[in-house]
């Protein structure tokens, strides 16, 4: 579960990003309004105050759906959802381009100036904007913000390059939309390209779309209302003072606006998936918390930025624009940075919407918002002109801000205190008095001042402990070359291939377990291309025999590498867990008076013995989910006290018990298909494999029954030949995809586990368990602890040896005495699995006392 680091991680990744984007537009705003003039600048701010509207009625709310949750899903899952939406909103968007294109008599006159060659550009733009905005949302969900954040700084250094460079060419406002449209097309089949890594194959049916509409069109008018609230001001101003005034007030709102703003968007797209993470989790305090420091560090930020702004707005309003502006501006630049502190106040405290799905709440304090600031710009601006404009949408965001505060749930409310922010307004207040007095050494100078209250501003910061010692070091382990656990508090790690595309039960399993361990997670990855390593929230992926298919000289290069890496981790922590368990081959490298291997299962040949006997005394402790386990670690010299029995782990989303299906057809489902690896092909026998088919083809000439293999992209050609040799490829089907078996388990009668030996499986198979929780029977062989499971709580049959004859009667006994096979199935897992929470509470005691 992502954790306050992983949330602040990525906070400051979009902050960067974010960062680049409000350099882009300071740097970009002396060289459109000197190099297009007065008309063509008023052109671009038309079309670049459109776009974004369009953006946010085309989309239908479907990137902050995506945001929500995609982390829930599986890969498969989320790939599916993701093609039907990029499907659903690209026509949508190139429909509208299509009525920009065909519809352009219609429309320069009244907002490009007669120029039909820009209309037809912002046609062409429309849907590559929109389609660009899904990838970078895609890039969000998935908690990939490194990634997220250099496609915007490349993005923005494109696009600033080559907009300057046409416009230096001498072609105006077209060369720069242009350049725009260039450099953003380029960029979406990069990005379309890139996604292909975290992405299925795309399938042609399936994804479904009606639950993200269901969560993003509530959000369609807060993104038009929102766009009210920051331009609609600009229209008033046109109408009532002339295209002089919206050049004065936009020079100065695009300033004072850069840091609030970049501020509030990074966390209204940062927060959001660590936070449904941990509200999903049932971690609501950490939700507080974790908006509790954003809250702080917003303000730390603003509330000198707004206060430096007004000393400074004169100078540097000279620097970046005109003397004219800058006399006219000054005033506003403050007045709208007070204005976007109070809407980043909101989009923090506002997250408690998103996260209990009262979207429709979201919408209707941003068109409360949008319909104030209207009316009070029409009711301000003749009384006191730009500036009125600029107090009606400090005034409207004010109220946004106090109505979301009445609605939000009061448990999920941050409380940065006011102590916090009485030391920001010390540290504020001592800042200011520096820049006056640098001020009257330099009164025309504006670095001279600038640098002064910046760097009075940090150390007062220090001075007055403005974040706690704790936060400080969250902040420090954020640094790069910060190579530590993520707190100094956290003396647990794990180490294994612990993503879903790497083993998806373990993953499962270690996601469970981690929700109270909060270890910090590395994998051993063979997803990292050309990269050492690569960080997704809380894992770190090391790239460990990357190419050893391909190559096996730079293949055990790149595993020496990732063990070394390992290794050298291994000395920030004080227990490492090892999700391979006792015949994990970090074991071999790793100390392992530090080491606890999670056993799910122990392979029983003699070198493999040989080689527990020998580490097992050594290790810090071991986890096992069965009291089998136990002994035997037991027996090899591992003292009982360091050894914990923690049941197979279940989310409890999955204990739902379901009827069977309505099918007259004895539907039989094997959920544990061997590995690929060439070097282990032993395991297509010991998983029982040729045992089962056998079994299956006796029993079909008996009853009707269908078998369904998901193999998880692991399928041998042998099976090919078996299927073949029995003649029953044609009532057998195997799935050679990742996909979620919660369905299969539904659309089944039962579930096999045939195994011939154990040879590293786990006794208690997850797929086994899980079968159990959705009220499935299970069938097994008489090899692992599955099979006294079955015999005490009555939830399947078992065979009586290990003969294709005992399996298919095994399977036959379910089928015949089905009722009540199904009615202890969901005793069982009534009583065996749904245990609670405590274990885990026990687990992280236990290893914190190791």
């Amino acid at each position: 579960m992502p954790s306050m680091r992983d949330a602040a991680a990525d906070t400051g990744i979009l902050a960067l990003s974010r960062f680049s984007i409000s350099i882009s537009n300071i740097v970009l705003l002396p060289i459109l309004t000197k190099g297009l003039g007065s008309i063509g600048y008023g052109i671009w701010v038309q079309a670049w105050v459109l776009l974004p509207l369009l953006a946010s009625v085309l989309d239908l709310g479907l990137p902050s759906a995506m945001l929500r949750f995609f982390l829930q899903k599986d890969r498969v899952e989320y790939t599916k959802d993701f093609y039907r939406i990029v499907a659903v909103v690209g026509t949508l968007a190139c429909g509208a381009g299509a009525l920009f294109w065909f519809g352009t008599p219609l429309i320069p006159a009244s907002l490009f100036d007669g120029s039909e060659r820009v209309v037809r550009l912002v046609a062409l733009l429309l849907p590559i904007w929109v389609l660009g905005m899904l990838y970078h949302s895609l890039l969000q969900a998935l908690r990939r913000m490194r990634d997220y954040g250099i496609a915007i700084v490349v993005q923005n250094a494109l696009e600033l390059g080559l907009a300057g460079i046409f416009i230096a060419l001498g072609w105006g406002i077209e060369g720069a939309l242009g350049a725009i449209l260039l450099v953003r097309s380029l960029l979406l089949i990069v990005l379309a390209a890139y996604a292909t890594r975290f992405l299925s194959a795309p399938a042609v049916r399936g994804g479904r779309i009606t639950p993200y509409l269901a969560f993003g069109l509530p959000l369609v008018p807060m993104n038009v209302s929102s766009w009210a609230v920051s331009y609609i001001d600009r229209f008033i101003l046109a109408i009532m003072m002339g295209t002089a005034a919206v050049g004065n007030y936009d020079s100065a709102y695009t300033i004072g606006r850069s840091v609030p703003f970049l501020m509030a968007s990074v966390m209204g797209m940062g927060l959001l998936p660590s936070l449904s993470s941990m509200y999903d989790h049932g971690d609501r305090e950490q939700v507080r918390q974790t908006c509790t420091f954003m809250i702080k560090a917003l303000l730390a930020i603003c509330i000198p930025f707004t206060v430096g702004g007004a000393l400074l707005a004169r100078p540097l309003l000279s620097v970046l624009t005109t003397e004219e502006m800058a006399l006219a501006g000054a005033r506003v630049l403050p007045l709208v940075a007070i204005a976007l502190t109070i809407h980043g106040c909101k989009v923090v405290v506002s997250q408690a919407f998103y996260l209990e799905k009262r979207t429709k709440a979201v919408g209707w304090t941003y068109s409360l918002a949008a319909v104030a600031n209207a009316a009070l710009t029409v009711l301000l601006v003749p009384v006191w002109g730009i500036e009125g404009a600029a107090v009606a949408t400090i005034a409207a965001y004010g109220l946004d801000l106090a109505v979301t505060l009445l609605l939000a749930t009061r448990s999920l409310l941050p409380r940065p205190g006011a102590s916090a922010i009485a030391r920001i307004a010390l540290a504020t207040g001592a800042m200011a008095g520096a820049v006056i007095t640098a001020q009257r050494m330099t009164p025309s100078g504006l670095v001279l001042p600038l640098a002064i209250g910046m760097l009075t501003y940090l150390a007062c910061l220090r001075v007055f402990s403005v974040l706690s010692p704790d936060e400080r070091a969250l902040l420090g382990s954020l640094l790069p070359w910060h190579a530590g656990p993520s707190s100094p508090k956290s003396p647990i790690a794990i180490f294994g291939s612990l993503l879903e595309r790497e083993d998806e039960c373990v993953a499962n399993k270690v996601r469970r377990i981690n929700a109270f361990l909060e270890a910090d997670v590395y994998s051993a990855s063979h997803d990292v291309g050309f990269r050492l390593s690569r960080r997704e929230g809380r894992y770190t992926l090391i790239n460990a025999g990357h190419y050893l298919n391909k190559h096996p000289v730079f293949g055990h290069l790149n595993k020496a590498w990732g063990y070394g890496a390992f290794k050298a981790r291994e000395r920030a922590y004080r227990v490492v867990v090892l999700s391979g368990g006792i015949d994990s081959p970090f074991l071999d490298f790793l100390d392992p008076r530090k080491c606890v291997p999670y056993v799910t299962g122990m392979s029983r040949s003699e070198a493999s013995l040989a080689r527990t006997r020998r580490i097992a005394p050594r290790l810090r402790g071991a986890i096992v989910e069965t009291e089998t386990l136990a002994t035997l670690l037991f027996s090899f010299g591992l003292p009982r006290e360091r050894i914990f029995v923690l049941q197979p782990v279940i989310d409890p989303a999955h204990l739902v018990p379901l009827p069977p299906p309505d099918d007259d057809t004895f539907q039989i489902l094997f959920a544990s298909s061997p590995l690929k690896t060439p070097a282990r092909p032993k395991r297509y026998e010991s998983k029982g494999v040729p045992l089962l088919l056998e079994a299956y083809a006796l029993l079909v000439r008996d009853i009707p029954a269908h078998l369904t293999l998901l193999w998880r992209q692991d399928y041998q050609g042998r099976l090919e030949k078996d299927l073949a040799a029995l003649g029953i490829e044609g009532v057998v089907t195997v799935v050679n995809t990742n996909v979620d078996i919660i369905p299969y388990y539904r659309s089944h009668h039962c579930l096999v586990i045939p195994y011939a030996e154990l040879e590293g499986g786990p006794e208690l198979p997850l797929s086994a368990l899980e079968a159990l929780a959705h009220a499935r029977p299970v069938v097994a062989t008489p090899i692992g602890d599955m099979a006294p499971l079955i015999r005490e709580h009555g939830c399947g049959t078992v065979s009586g040896d290990m003969t294709p004859q005992a399996l298919s009667e095994a399977l036959r006994a379910c089928w015949n005495t089905y009722p009540a096979c199904q009615a202890h199935a969901r005793a069982c897992a009534g009583t065996l699995l749904d245990e609670g929470e405590d274990k885990y509470i026990r687990l992280k005691a236990f290893l914190l006392s190791l």
